[in-house]
């Protein structure tokens, strides 16, 4: 894909946003040699108990592991937005919440969604109105 919109005669600006956790420096090093204009972004929305309703496929945590891409970003150099769901878990720590997203050097957008849904459910919340088996 990158390579074909490189043949885009006109002017063309290109981001990613990804949840982060397979953005290893394989990839990395893809998007940097393909494209190296390319801005990236993420998700994460506070710290582990903010961020507590991002699983992933096995409904693990995702948190530990977009921290380590955000350190991996930092030390090469390369800067990432943030996009932050508003969840009742962090509507009321707005000071914490902001202080642990300014320990990471390699944020350069910091944006801030509100979550209309306070009940979001894993899938292994009682209750849950989906399944994935």
């Amino acid at each position: 894909l990158l390579r074909v919109c490189q043949g885009y005669a006109g002017p063309l600006e290109l981001t990613l946003q990804t949840n982060a956790t397979l953005l290893d420096d394989a990839w990395i090093d893809l998007f940097r040699e393909e494209w190296p204009e390319l801005e990236y972004s993420t998700s994460l929305d506070g710290d582990r108990d903010g961020n507590r309703h991002r699983v992933d496929y096995a409904d693990r945590p995702t948190a530990e592991t977009v921290e380590l891409t955000l350190q991996r970003f930092h030390s090469r150099g390369l800067r990432i937005g943030l996009v932050c769901t508003v969840t009742a878990a962090v509507v009321s720590r707005p000071v914490e919440t902001l202080d642990y997203f300014l320990q990471f050097p390699a944020l350069n957008l910091l944006k801030f969604n509100p979550c209309f849904d306070y009940n979001a459910r894993t899938r292994r919340s009682p209750g849950n109105a989906f399944s994935l088996a």
